[in-house]
């Protein structure tokens, strides 16, 4: 019944079985966690739109337009001078200034436990978000770069990539962001910034 609700593929429930050492999939006792491979999930796409936009901005390859959806698999940049901002189904923002480049890594909802995920990548250059409080435990919204990764649960932060240095940072101007990078993990509260390179994560200022 779960696989049929949220697997990409009924057969898949046994290895989910295998995983969690059921004996019975017809018969799981209530409160049992069930560790299950993201890769077989079922995940219903949803759309973020362009709501701002000026100069030199394109969507995979192709010049953005008002009204445009932004889906998984797009890669937005942004000449100088430019700017795009798109609104996400919960009334989220992310805003990419000049000379930016960011791939929108996943946007989908997660059929068996409604799950919402946002995870962006950001090449080159700074994002900005006012993300809105998520609504389930298993809500995420992460914006990654090569060297770190920014996750929240309702706030406003910007993150910045510079390829050339290999340097992230990340600041936060409301709420609070969860900070990974140099395997360390890191609370970053309001009014503070923190960078990372390849070698460590500073301390934050």
């Amino acid at each position: 019944e779960l696989a049929h609700r949220g697997l990409k593929r009924l057969q898949d429930y046994r290895v989910i079985q295998q995983r969690n050492g059921i004996r019975d999939p017809r018969t799981i006792r209530a409160g049992t966690n069930l560790r299950i491979p993201r890769r077989l999930l079922r995940i219903e796409p949803v759309s973020a739109r362009v709501v701002a936009l000026r100069g030199d901005v394109e969507i995979d390859g192709k010049r953005a337009a008002m009204g445009m959806l932004v889906n998984a698999g797009h890669t937005i940049r942004t000449g100088a001078v430019s700017f795009l901002t798109m609104e996400l189904a919960d009334t989220s923002v992310l805003t990419v200034p000049s000379n930016s480049r960011m791939e929108v890594l996943s946007l989908g909802k997660i059929l068996l436990t409604g799950s919402v995920e946002r995870r962006f990548l950001l090449r080159g250059g700074r994002v900005e978000t006012q993300v809105s409080p998520l609504k389930n435990r298993g809500d995420s919204f992460e914006i990654r770069t090569p060297v770190a990764t920014a996750s929240v649960r309702g706030t406003r932060y910007r993150v910045t990539y510079q390829d050339s240095a290999t340097m992230a940072g990340a600041s936060v101007l409301q709420g609070a962001v969860a900070v990974t990078g140099d395997r360390r993990d890191l609370l970053l509260g309001a009014g503070h910034g923190v960078a990372i390179d390849e070698n460590a994560m500073r301390a934050p200022e």
